[in-house]
């Protein structure tokens, strides 16, 4: 059972379902029903696909087939889902009709209380006509945590952002001015939810709103048709649906110019964040260069052999805290369609190895209420020590999967290449993601960045070792076994390379024993020895004062971004 808190952003109130009295879906927070019994699809449909047009301008925008172009619906109560289900289903009988498309669909939905996985399987079971749809939202549904979800389809272009938490903190910070070309105004009814509808969340969305966008709602409110005018909207009242005799309708006015986004981007460095950066762009219609000094795609850190996945939650509700969640959120939910020798989802256990730790690790379980395959307390383990279990956390194959994603047919890659200096020339925009390497650049001589020395060992598996299924972690981690080996590491040494070591440096013979002396002392069961040593791998991570990455604009220099 999950633990129970109402403290943590982290952990939003999550809302619970009743059966109403004709015997739809109603909220017990709010007293309110999520739509008309036995009219569920049919009014949706009506209100906000019709009324915003959207058979017709989807339709327009699929046939464009370009990358480039992203269509963006925005909702203010995600609710059950229904309306974001539908607009799916329309756009995969698009893909059935029409054909594959390389226009994109961009979801982004907003929800103070969400309904838990369980509950909203039981009210898609009512819907078979959307089945394809709902077993794609179930299989992505993010754990109830406060903050940014993006959940991916590939196949369709397709992406929903699922935004955890009150409207009032996130709306405000969305980024995108004049990127949304349809609002679905989704709430309860103003007198029950007032919090959703009031006029500086109105100027957010016209801020947002793209030149001519469109918007609906059930509401007709004078209250809110007042306001939606007053930030700028042309508002109007048509007919509703059903038993309701009215809705509302409204628009952007024309007269805003798009902007011009960079079309060809030069991203330097070929490991996970260079990757990753290359295949995001690339998806967005950009034709991007990777420019990698090594002959080789993750020659560095990024090609150890394998990456420990798992949040690095904060006892407060500290920004890196936040940031690791959400972090962690998105990775596991790319990662969670990569073939199975790239991820593999083991869990990971971390032993908790003194008073102070043990005390810090309840203390982020009992304020915060993460869901237990997020992040529980286990008081008894195995290894004489309480740990914190991440059931959803694993490892990865970074080296692979950094090939699969540079493998897009808009990146162009140059291996064996070094870039003498940033901008690029001939490019839009530079992206420089090669991590200690960047300092090499003078405009980036001051980034905090200190070289840090990790050697990785490799163990062949023991009579006990080999029944082993979850990452450990300790003072170190040990890995499953992969391919014959277990992979135990790291060593952390404040250095870097020098004039006469490459990135790749000696392997230290001693440094294996570290690893092998710090995994007894915390795992005695397994009973490796040193004729149980295998291969090493040594590089350089490249890491911050804070622990914090660094990721965004340079400030103060024409389009150069770092991460």
């Amino acid at each position: 059972m999950s633990n129970q808190t109402t403290t943590s952003i982290f952990a939003p109130i999550t809302v619970d379902l009743q059966r109403s009295a004709d015997g739809g879906w109603r909220s017990v927070l709010y007293d309110d029903v999520y739509f008309q019994r036995n009219h569920a699809l049919d009014e949706s449909r009506y209100v906000f696909l019709e009324k915003n047009r959207l058979y017709d301008r989807l339709a327009a925008h699929h046939a464009k087939n370009d990358a480039r172009a992203v269509f963006t619906i925005g909702e203010l109560g995600f609710g059950t889902g229904l309306n974001m289900l539908l607009v799916i289903d329309l756009w995969r009988d698009l893909f059935a009709k029409q054909g594959n498309s390389a226009s994109r669909l961009h979801l982004i939905s907003f929800e103070k209380h969400p309904i838990l996985r369980d509950a909203l399987a039981n009210v898609y079971a009512e819907w078979p006509t959307l089945e394809k749809s709902c077993r794609w939202l179930l299989a992505n549904y993010p754990p109830p945590c406060g903050g940014m979800h993006h959940l991916h389809d590939d196949n369709l272009n397709l992406r929903l952002t699922l935004v955890l938490g009150d409207i009032g903190a996130t709306l405000p910070d969305m980024a995108g001015d004049g990127t949304i070309d349809v609002w679905f105004l989704d709430g309860f009814a103003p007198l029950k939810n007032p919090a959703m509808w009031h006029n500086d969340l109105y100027a957010h969305l016209f801020r947002l709103s793209r030149a001519g966008g469109t918007l609906s709602s059930f509401t007709v409110v004078g209250k809110v048709r007042r306001g939606l005018t007053a930030a700028g909207f042309t508002v109007e009242k048509t007919k509703g649906f059903g038993i309701k005799w009215s809705m509302t309708v409204g628009h952007k006015p024309d007269g805003h110019q798009a902007i011009q986004k960079p079309q060809r981007i030069a991203v330097i460095g070929a490991g996970i964040a260079g990757a990753s950066v290359a295949r995001a762009l690339a998806l967005r219609g950009c034709e991007v260069s990777v420019f990698d000094r090594h002959g080789e795609i993750a020659a560095e850190a990024s090609g150890n052999p394998r990456a420990i996945v798992y949040p690095k939650p904060t006892a407060d509700d500290a920004p890196s805290g936040r940031f690791s969640l959400m972090a962690f959120c998105f990775a596991e939910a790319l990662y969670h369609h990569l073939p199975q020798n790239i991820w593999q989802q083991t869990g990971v256990l971390r032993l908790m190895l003194d008073a102070q730790k043990i005390q810090r690790a309840q203390k982020i379980t009992a304020f915060h209420g993460y869901p237990d395959a997020l992040c529980s307390w286990q008081e008894k383990t195995a290894f004489n020590h309480p740990a914190l279990l991440h059931a959803t956390g694993g490892m990865l194959d970074a080296a692979a999967l950094c090939k699969q994603w540079l493998g897009h047919p808009r990146i162009t890659l140059h291996l064996g290449t070094t870039i003498d200096q940033i901008p690029v020339a001939g490019f839009d925009a530079t992206v420089v993601a090669s991590a200690n390497a960047a300092r090499h650049f003078a405009v980036l001589a001051d980034l905090p960045l200190q070289p840090l020395r990790g050697q990785v060992s490799s163990l062949k598996p023991t009579a006990v070792s080999q029944n082993l299924r979850q990452v450990i972690c300790h003072e170190g981690y040990l890995t499953p076994v992969v391919d014959g080996w277990h992979h135990a590491g790291a060593t952390f040494q404040k250095e870097g390379p020098t004039q006469t070591t490459s990135h790749t440096d000696t392997i230290r013979p001693q440094d294996n024993l570290e690893n092998l002396e710090t995994l007894n002392t915390h795992l005695r069961g397994f009973g490796f020895g040193a004729g149980d040593l295998g291969p090493a791998r040594a590089r350089y991570r490249a890491t911050t004062p804070d622990k914090m990455p660094i990721a965004g604009k340079l400030e103060g220099a024409a389009n150069i971004y770092v991460c």
